[in-house]
């Protein structure tokens, strides 16, 4: 489990990592998804720039949320609501981002699917330079029912600057349907395909020079 370059970064290649993540996983799977909770937001609290632990911290959240919704918790429904409504936005993310991450995951917590708490850790860790960690926060965002063309344009960017060129493609080929060929989305896939020819001929130079 690799743990990105920043505050923390002296866990890199400890073979605890994936330890711990095939016990979660293990977890996961006998639907232990309190334990899994538990441990890895004792685990993101310390090691925040950590994204497996955040990926595997997302999964027990989602299948904490389901059961949730199945009962028809309405305590967490309130919950959501006084999170929500305390998410300083963009203030804090300018100013504090590793703090705004952090506001924004107690609304995770209890909504992993939060368009306005992903949106916020997107940024607040680009802010950070962890973009391993903005790429899992697009992923996600792209995911959710109420994502917008916007959304879409963002998490683009982001995988081109990451060199994910065919993945951008995808995203924005997927999302012309969804947004009725959104005029954004076009500019944004005219934008993506160009990167894509571009990265395929210096690939093919590049061999062309290596057989030279």
């Amino acid at each position: 489990m690799k743990i990105q370059n920043g505050t923390g970064d002296h866990s890199n290649g400890d073979p605890r990592w994936s330890r711990i993540e095939r016990e979660a996983r293990w977890a996961l799977d006998k639907g232990n998804d309190a334990y899994v909770l538990e441990l890895c937001s004792d685990l993101v609290a310390r090691f925040p720039e950590n994204v497996d632990v955040r990926r595997l911290l997302w999964d027990a959240r989602v299948a904490r949320n389901a059961r949730d919704q199945s009962l028809g918790l309405f305590r967490t429904r309130i919950r959501r609501f006084v999170a929500e409504s305390r998410l300083s936005g963009n203030r804090r993310v300018k100013h504090d981002p590793q703090g705004a991450i952090v506001e924004a995951d107690r609304l995770l917590a209890l909504d992993p699917h939060n368009r306005r708490a992903l949106l916020i850790t997107l940024e607040a860790s680009r802010a950070l330079g962890w973009l391993e960690t903005a790429l899992m926060a697009c992923e996600k965002l792209t995911e959710c029912r109420d994502h917008r063309p916007h959304d879409v344009v963002i998490a683009v960017d982001l995988y081109l600057q990451l060199g994910k060129t065919t993945e951008a493609v995808k995203l924005c080929e997927g999302s012309m349907l969804r947004f009725s060929g959104d005029p954004s989305i076009r500019n944004a896939l005219r934008r993506a395909s160009v990167r894509r020819s571009m990265a395929a001929t210096v690939g093919v130079r590049s061999e062309s020079a290596d057989g030279f």
